[in-house]
């Protein structure tokens, strides 16, 4: 989630509340001159278990960090062995390494992490690690800039992860369900593949692949026959993951199964799906779905799911291909050049261009179209042996490189 979000859930909070709700660390992007403060992204380090939370690009990771640089699985942060030990950082032999403090770390090898160390990801994805206490204190000097504004609980903003209890229960806002604002107004339920649907007080919407058991029913094997449901209550929209085999991901984690209240217009996603709840006007032009343009399935299912490039690149869906391992087949249509890519689970197979390019050198000249369309197919690609040996990631990563 975003800084301001924080900010608007939880920035009327006493200190004492703060450290009573949160005894868990924070990971904090390090602040970008040419960018608003409160956009920085913020990140809950959550422990589950024994196991360590996964920092990554991939869909799975406890916490994604959406940049290229960044590998499929990239580093674990490990909870404190015993109390009062601190937390650690181990890279899991990821392509652009993981730096601490200024020092690359060994693939493998546990480091230990101190309140305020500077954390970077791949090439370009810098955070700070906080523990509750400083994190804290980063956010004094905004709340004190912001005021009465800062005051959350009369506001629909709620992220998802923070928004249950370990019991599964429905946490409400700091501040009680008492002093939220109604929700009035035409709310609809929109999904890039269909006419939105309206959302009425007490309507539950239930998403996925069965006609039989969802009224929004959305085409692919990534999607489970019950994948998650809406709600809408009279203080706001809730969601709930259904036990989906694949996951529902928003606000840099996975959708619980307990009801979770979610932002107007904050995107959802299911597989290559974007779903929001949102007002009607918004609906165009709130940011948080940029169109029906961006992921519309066309016609009959079996036609595949066209993509705008202009609003989401060639190697984003690459990314998403390779991270869920699919089969089939892209073709992409810009303005002087066209051309196609087979993969297979989530490798290449083989590629070509309009203009005689094959392979790898199809791909790079692909994934420099901007302007155009882009058509997924998830269908058996033509047989033969592959004659691509990198995988899409490498790919990208080469071009992004040499681009810049």
């Amino acid at each position: 989630m975003l800084l301001s979000e924080f900010l608007d859930c939880f920035g009327g909070l006493s200190e004492e509340e703060f450290l009573r709700r949160f005894a868990h660390p924070f990971l904090l992007a390090v602040a970008d001159p040419n960018a608003a403060e409160r956009g920085r992204p913020v990140y809950m380090v959550r422990r589950s278990g024994e196991e360590g939370v996964v920092v990554g690009r991939g869909a799975r990771c406890h916490i994604r960090i959406k940049d290229p640089l960044v590998s499929t699985r990239h580093a674990d942060l490990l909870p404190p062995a015993a109390p009062g030990a601190p937390w650690r950082i181990v890279d899991r032999g990821s392509t652009n390494h993981t730096t601490l403090d200024g020092r690359r770390l060994e693939p493998g090898v546990p480091e230990e992490l101190v309140d305020g160390a500077s954390i970077r990801f791949g090439l370009n994805s810098c955070y700070v690690f906080h523990l509750a206490p400083s994190f804290r204190e980063v956010l004094a000097p905004l709340l004190r800039a912001a005021g009465p504004a800062a005051e959350p609980a009369k506001t629909d903003v709620i992220d998802g992860p923070a928004s249950s209890s370990a019991s599964g229960e429905e946490v409400p806002c700091p501040g009680g369900p008492g002093d939220r604002l109604p929700l009035d107004g035409e709310v609809l339920l929109f999904c890039d593949t269909q006419d939105p649907l309206p959302l009425a007080v007490g309507q539950r919407v239930v998403v996925g692949r069965s006609p039989k058991h969802a009224q929004l029913v959305l085409q692919g094997k990534q999607v489970s026959r019950r994948h998650l449901e809406f709600e809408r209550r009279p203080d706001g929209i809730y969601a709930r993951d259904l036990g989906s085999a694949n996951g529902t991901f928003f606000a840099g984690g996975k959708l619980p199964g307990s009801w979770t209240r979610v932002v107007l217009g904050q995107v959802l996603r299911v597989s290559s799906y974007r779903l929001s709840a949102d007002r009607p006007q918004s609906s165009g032009s709130s940011g948080f779905l940029p169109g029906a343009s961006l992921l519309r399935r066309e016609g009959d299912p079996a036609e595949g799911i066209v993509s705008s490039l202009s609003e989401q690149p060639l190697s984003e869906i690459l990314q998403h291909i390779e991270e869920d391992r699919l089969s089939g087949l892209v073709r992409v249509v810009g303005e002087s050049l066209k051309g196609q890519i087979g993969f297979r689970d989530g490798r290449p197979l083989y590629a070509a261009t309009s203009d005689g390019r094959e392979a790898e050198e199809a791909v790079r000249a692909l994934l420099r179209v901007s302007i155009g369309s882009c058509l997924l197919l998830e269908t058996e690609p033509r047989a033969g042996t592959p004659r691509l040996a990198r995988s899409f990631s490498e790919i990208i990563l080469e071009e992004f490189l040499e681009q810049s």
